[in-house]
């Protein structure tokens, strides 16, 4: 391409920063080695100049992530070459077809997910109006990785995130991170039954997110409640309530920003709903997110949900289950501009509240909490409970 300048235009659009960035650091002395001058604009560009005593144009690359399409959608490419195609926005991949049209071909690369992408490897494979074709390759055909190494990650990795990952399989659940979400959406919602223990997840929201609640019988959901635009005055006695309703249920928190003000209240909730004649009350644990322990958490959930041990409300109970169901669906994993670690969250202009119920479930799991009483609470406490008696402490562990 570069040997021979052609006067056409090229451009190469990847999923993602770390992606562009790479490859600028391969291509970039290569283009510059032929003749080409190269610079970053909004974008990478490079530019080789016509033979001499010739008529053709510049030929030239772009080089731009999938969200900065904009800045050269002027430019008319002869032929495009596209990196992880399945994880550009279903906006993005329209307008890299839109310009498939008028030029000559095009290389679409993926690692392979439950959506356009299906319908792009379909076309390939039944060479569709005679202009696509379709390869599939493993990982190790690509010989990315060794046999050795490929063992290791089918020992560690859920069993559908590796036929994802490794194996290039178009798995239906393993594009929306949870596998098995609409299998075990079965439960009912349960009212409090004597003597047995539940935990609730609480993720707190003022006014754009959603403040949500649940309930937990070890990896069980039994209730939900989903508010929006609700002061914490309001939201954090409702949320003790339900707590209290629910056997002096523990509760685990998003206590982090914006959680910290209802953590606070919802502490001293429990101190004055502690109950005068048994002296029982419930404790709440306040979980501070990083995307490390996010992420840890997400993979605990994944197996979970791939072993089928946790069970959600069937969505038939009403609209907050249905909400349930959907954001766990619709969850998405993506690479960090760095390229060295992944994030996890809702896709853009969605809630992930319902979610991070489920995450703070997994915190309970992985990090069964000794809740006690504190030296200084004491004192506080059995004057709540008014004749004397404190609570008595107890492990908390979820089955």
């Amino acid at each position: 391409m570069w040997q021979h300048p052609t006067g056409e235009t090229f451009w190469w659009v990847a999923a993602i920063d770390w992606q562009i960035k790479r490859f600028w650091q391969e291509f970039e002395p290569a283009a510059k080695y032929t003749g080409a001058a190269t610079r970053i604009m909004p974008h990478c560009y490079a530019e080789l100049p016509p033979l001499e005593g010739t008529t053709e144009r510049p030929t030239v690359l772009y080089g731009v992530t999938a969200k900065s399409l904009d800045s050269i959608s002027a430019f008319h490419p002869t032929f495009i070459y596209v990196d992880e195609a399945a994880m550009f926005s279903p906006q993005a991949w329209n307008r890299i077809r839109i310009r498939l049209l008028g030029g000559r071909g095009a290389v679409i690369l993926s690692t392979p997910r439950p959506n356009f992408w299906a319908k792009i490897a379909e076309w390939g494979r039944a060479r569709r109006h005679k202009k696509w074709c379709y390869v599939h390759c493993t990982t190790e055909e690509a010989g990315i990785l060794n046999p050795q190494e490929i063992e290791l990650l089918k020992e560690d990795l859920p069993a559908a995130l590796f036929d994802q990952e490794v194996l290039a399989k178009v798995v239906a659940d393993a594009g929306a991170v949870f596998p098995n979400v609409g299998t075990v959406a079965v439960g009912a919602i349960e009212k409090p039954r004597e003597g047995v223990r539940y935990i609730v997840t609480y993720d707190p929201a003022k006014f754009r997110d959603y403040a949500v609640v649940a309930v937990w019988r070890g990896l069980k959901q039994v209730f939900a409640q989903r508010w929006q635009k609700m002061n914490y005055t309001v939201q954090v006695p409702l949320v003790a309530d339900v707590a209290v309703e629910y056997n002096m249920a523990d509760i685990i928190m998003d206590s982090q920003g914006p959680g910290e003000a209802p953590f606070e209240m919802l502490e001293d909730e429990s101190i004055t709903r502690v109950n005068k004649e048994t002296g029982e009350g419930f404790y709440v644990t306040g979980v501070k997110w990083d995307n490390a322990l996010k992420g840890r958490l997400v993979k605990d959930a994944i197996i979970a949900f791939e072993r089928k041990h946790i069970e959600l409300v069937d969505p038939e109970h009403g609209e907050v289950y249905s909400t349930f169901v959907n954001e766990h669906q619709r969850f998405e994993q993506r690479r960090s501009p760095s390229g060295i670690s992944y994030t996890y969250n809702a896709p853009p202009g969605e809630h992930d509240d319902c979610v991070s119920n489920t995450l703070l479930l997994m915190h309970g799991v992985r990090s069964p909490q000794i809740t006690h009483i504190e030296p200084e609470k004491e004192k506080r406490e059995e004057d709540a409970a008014g004749d004397g008696r404190t609570r008595t402490p107890r492990i908390t562990v979820i089955r």
